[in-house]
């Protein structure tokens, strides 16, 4: 799987199940708590998301808190990689900038939609759209921000932003 798409994989994971997931996003609330919420987020999402590249061997024989720690270092690889969370960080207030509106509409989707759900229904009437098009701007606002993440990660941490 690419970078971008792993990158893409964990955000939708982070923002759907992070306490404050699209805020912290921007880096307006606390980043991580592991214990309230990694492994879950993980666990849930493992039957339904792609692959984080990790791999644990053992099976059931392995120890909640070893799990725990793989799962934690495979998320500290795909971060790193992204050039840092500050460099998420920074690609995701620049969408949020440039494209206010598909922005407002993300956060909505992500509002009320409870950990590990989304509010498309409400959202799709809010906006007076489709609930295809809140799922497809919500994909499309983390692989942007994926995109943007590791094509500046790639050209360096001091590289300027740019957008579509």
């Amino acid at each position: 799987m690419s970078s971008v798409k792993r990158l893409k994989a964990f955000l939708e994971m982070f923002v759907s199940w992070h306490p404050r997931g699209y805020v912290a996003l921007v880096g307006e609330a606390p980043l991580f708590v592991l214990g309230d919420w990694l492994d879950d987020m993980v666990r849930s999402c493992a039957q339904n998301s792609p692959e984080l590249g990790v791999r644990v061997m053992g099976g059931s024989r392995v120890e909640e808190a070893e799990r725990l720690v793989s799962r934690g270092l495979a998320v500290e690889g795909i971060v790193a990689e992204a050039g840092g969370w500050d460099n998420i960080v920074r690609c995701a207030r620049a969408f949020r900038e440039a494209f206010e509106k598909d922005w407002d509409m993300f956060a909505e989707a992500c509002r009320k939609g409870g950990r590990g759900s989304l509010n498309v229904r409400e959202t799709a009437r809010k906006y007076r759209v489709g609930t295809v098009r809140v799922a497809r701007n919500f994909d499309r606002v983390l692989g942007d921000i994926a995109e943007m993440s590791m094509a500046r990660a790639r050209r360096g941490a001091h590289a300027p932003l740019s957008s579509h």
